[in-house]
């Protein structure tokens, strides 16, 4: 016998049947653009405790394993949770999304739908109000009187992924940002101090690397990077010795005239000591 189904519209919510599994699954008939499936386990502020808690398909399941990601089809993708886990856990929140990997909006994404299944009942939320969005917010499970709750939510961001995961606390690495560490870095580099007086100290000018070469000379595997590997381009600004810098290190070639004596006073014949 088929579950009841219980429809949600956007801004509804109803409250979960009392048993420990439930399946979250997002489908789609067709989009302009590949549909990347992401959950973000946040807190009570509204943010990952760390990383670890944004789960896509490079990061399929939390330290603990409460959210697990499986992409079952080619136009589907299914979240299982283990609810009696998770509530006893700090995760107050599991907001589940979906970004287009490519050109094209929400508008253009036909079919898109949310289902949640338990063994008693489906819930589920038609994606009918999209509009120009490449990212958008579908559902959201949450902590509500002891027990869990889904929430039909259909909240487009603009922008794309990076400004979705950032507002769920997620560290993204910024590919451009990062070739821009390595010219600052590389500029940083001090230059030769002047080996002896009467010769003109030239600092020497840093090569800049492409600015769509990614650091380190590889591409990410996604667009995500451990936080504590990502050196922001102004936290080299406290260490940094630019070529401008350097120049009261160096002495110029009139610094280096003014110490010797071999100028001659024509009118007494003498040494003048500068």
């Amino acid at each position: 016998m088929a579950n009841p189904i219980t429809n949600l519209l956007t801004g509804a919510n109803t409250t979960l049947v009392k048993e420990p599994l439930l399946e979250v699954t997002v489908s789609w008939e067709s989009a302009p653009a590949e549909l990347d499936m992401s959950c973000f386990m946040t807190g009570g502020n509204g943010k990952v405790p760390s990383d670890d808690y944004f789960i896509f398909y490079n990061q399929p399941a939390d330290p603990q394993q409460h959210v697990e990601y499986k992409a079952t089809e080619a136009k589907a993708v299914v979240f299982s949770i283990n609810l009696d886990k998770l509530l006893a856990t700090e995760i107050d929140k599991c907001v589940f999304a979906a970004t287009l990997d490519g050109p094209g909006t929400f508008k253009g994404v036909n079919g898109c739908k949310v289902t949640g299944h338990t063994s008693q009942a489906d819930i589920v939320y038609e994606i009918q109000e999209a509009g120009d969005e490449t990212s958008l917010v579908l559902m959201e499970l949450y902590r509500h009187q002891g027990w869990w709750k889904l929430r039909a939510i259909g909240r487009g961001f603009n922008g794309g992924l990076q400004p979705l995961a950032e507002a769920h606390g997620v560290s993204v690495a910024d590919e451009e940002n990062e070739a821009v560490v390595e010219v600052e870095d590389t500029a940083s580099s001090p230059a030769p101090a002047v080996a002896q007086a009467g010769r003109e100290a030239t600092a020497p000018v840093p090569t800049p690397a492409p600015a769509n070469t990614p650091a380190h000379g590889t591409k990410p595997t996604s667009a995500f990077a451990d936080q504590a590997a990502l050196t922001s381009v102004f936290s080299f600004q406290s260490r940094s010795a630019s070529i401008f810098a350097l120049q009261p290190a160096a002495t110029s070639l009139f610094d280096a005239q003014r110490s010797r004596i071999s100028v001659f006073d024509a009118k007494s014949g003498g040494v003048v000591f500068n």
